[in-house]
């Protein structure tokens, strides 16, 4: 059986593509601080008119074995861009779409040409197409990844590492790499315990600190979405709000739950608020004043000393080189350097 579907796969991925049998189905991403959708993200579903349905995990992995993904890719950022073309040119509120790039696509193809000339066709503005790139292709192909994301960027793209988390070089690529959204799966939250309430809220914080936005994906209930909203995480995505959908349907679902589409001019000012850090003790610091502070503190610039107390004494434990310079300037703790 198994066999037979990977050649009717081979067989017919053609004509599913140019009959649009493979169709884009879309999750709604939703923004915390206002409970409206912000955003979809695109995924690709083969509805074959005579065996039915075939999932993603049997024709998506035989794509990429055969080196044919990157026209599946095209196929669904082609979609999107009709999809938004549609909504703008009958005057209603275009959703922003995010669109996942497969590793090969790299390497098969020019795919920032392709992408950007399909959204030249469709006359799209830039801001409302996302592209998703898992943190293992950064990490795999870092030379070349660098020159394709300064492209799209440079063409004002938005790029989001999706699955972050799941590799161990997720820092390191974060080091090498500038993105816009780090897109976190919700298994940081199985069990949702103590402990992966911290991960969490760490990434969340390190994620304001660095300039990036935050979306966990997966989420699956009302204490998950409130714990993600109170921490700072922006965006949220998951069944709890919607499972991947036709268009038309994921909004009827959007507008059964009472969810409102948020406004094209709102979504610079709901970015900004959600760059607000609520974790910290100065929330409403600007980026520039916070990485100053952080600058100075990472360079010791901030006089620091760590002593222990015992009866009527006091022993140093620690000082820094701004400690003992403060100290030298104003006369006090002489006895500490003598």
């Amino acid at each position: 059986m198994e066999r037979n579907l990977e050649e009717y796969i081979l067989q017919n991925y053609k004509r599913a593509m140019e009959y649009n049998e493979i169709q884009t189905f879309y999750q709604p991403v939703i923004r915390t601080s206002s409970r409206q959708v912000c955003g979809m993200e695109a995924l690709a579903r083969w509805i074959a008119p005579d065996i039915g349905m075939i999932y993603p995990d049997k024709f998506i992995p035989l794509l990429e074995k055969e080196g044919l993904i990157h026209l599946l890719d095209a196929t669904v950022i082609r979609q999107v861009c009709a999809r938004l073309r549609s909504s703008i040119t009958n005057g209603e509120t275009p959703i922003p779409v995010s669109v996942n790039l497969s590793r090969l696509d790299f390497t098969l193809c020019d795919i920032f040409t392709v992408a950007d000339n399909i959204v030249s066709d469709y006359q799209i503005p830039h801001d409302f197409i996302y592209f998703e790139i898992t943190e293992s292709v950064m990490a795999e192909q870092k030379d070349l990844m660098l020159g394709i994301v300064e492209q799209f960027r440079t063409a004002g793209y938005q790029i989001w590492m999706d699955d972050f988390g799941s590799a161990y070089s997720s820092l390191n690529v974060l080091k090498e790499f500038s993105f816009d959204e780090l897109k976190l799966d919700m298994s940081f939250l199985r069990p949702f315990s103590l402990r992966s309430k911290r991960i969490v809220t760490g990434v969340v914080r390190m994620a304001k600190d660095i300039n990036i936005h935050t979306l966990a994906e997966g989420v699956e209930t009302e204490e998950q979405f409130a714990f993600l909203r109170d921490i700072g995480c922006e965006k949220v995505q998951g069944y709890y709000f919607g499972k991947p959908m036709p268009f038309d349907d994921a909004l009827a679902n959007l507008r059964k739950k009472g969810i409102q589409i948020e406004a094209t001019q709102d979504r610079k000012y709901y970015d900004d608020i959600g760059m607000i850090n609520y974790l910290s003790a100065v929330p409403f610091m600007t980026h520039e004043e916070h990485e100053a502070l952080s600058t100075a503190r990472q360079l010791n610039s901030i006089p620091l000393m760590l002593a222990e107390f015992c009866n009527d004494s006091f022993k140093v434990l620690f000082y820094n080189t701004a400690f003992e310079e403060m100290a030298h300037n104003s006369g006090m703790f002489n006895n500490v350097f003598t």
